[in-house]
Order: structure tokens, then sequence, then C-alpha cells
């Protein structure tokens, strides 16, 4: 107890400074500099570049159930300064909610709705050039030939 009595605190703000480098305490900096000043350096709010703008925008955007809000997106990319691979997540969404309504569409049994997912589906990987031979979507072309075999009377 007695020796910390004799440790001193260092600051320039009291009047006496330490007599030995070992007595003087660290500060409080957030830099990690060991000195006399309680103040810290404030690093301002670094502005951000436009991909990182154009990131967060489009991860916004990413949030739309809508297939063909994002084809447009998909479309006009070269207003984005984004890589490739960061486009690629707008089309691999854009076939997976086609999917999606795809899967509605059979579960539902609705062969008129699926009539017409399947035609926008189509032209919309059409668009992406993205092959039409997925299995999900040969199914659904296939259940709407079926189904129009059995109205029209073939076996």
């Amino acid at each position: 107890m007695e020796r910390d009595a004799r440790v001193q605190k260092s600051s320039i703000y009291e009047p006496r400074a330490p007599q030995k480098r070992y007595q003087r305490k660290l500060s409080s900096s957030k830099v990690g500099l060991a000195g006399a000043s309680p103040m810290y350096a404030e690093i301002p709010h670094v502005r951000r570049s436009k991909s990182q703008q154009a990131r967060e925008k489009m991860t916004v955007m990413m949030l739309s159930e809508d297939p063909e809000y994002l084809l447009h997106i998909w479309i006009q990319s070269e207003e984005y300064p984004l890589q490739n691979y960061e486009m690629v997540k707008v089309r691999n969404r854009i076939v997976s909610l086609l999917r999606k309504q795809c899967g509605e569409a059979v579960q539902a049994d609705d062969m008129e709705r699926l009539c017409e997912i399947v035609a926008k589906t189509e032209e919309m990987l059409l668009m992406l050039r993205i092959t039409t031979t997925a299995p999900w979507f040969k199914k659904a072309k296939q259940l709407l030939i079926d189904r129009d075999a059995e109205m029209n009377g073939s076996p």
C-alpha cells in the first residue's frame, strides 16, 4: 500500500511531472499511444464508394418478390458499378422466384396461371441466357402438355 502511494499520475494537467518513466500511467487514448493526453482521435465518417452505395441499393432491391422488376434491374446492370458475380445474385434470385411461382401454380392445380408463368419463365430464362432444361421447368411444361392432351382426348 505504501508503494502505491509513491506512484504518481502523469498528465499535462498535473503540476508535477513523474520523476521516473516507469511511474507514468498510460493514457486513455483509443489510438493506443502512451502519453499525457486524455483525449483520443476521432475518425470522421468515411464516404462510401459508388460501388458500396450500389451494393447496398442492390441488397434492398433484392428483397422484391417480383421477378419482372428484378429482370429490369438486371437488364440495366451497366448503371450499377458492380462486379459480374454480384449481378449473378440478381439472376439467381429471379430464377428462384420463377421456380417458386411455378411450384405454387402446380400445387394450386391452376393450369391457366401455370401456362402464363411457364410462358413468362421461358421468355425470362432466354433473356437471362439460362438454359430452359432445368428439371423444375421441364416438369411444369410436361404437366401442361399432359393436361392439354387430356383435354383434347388424346391418350
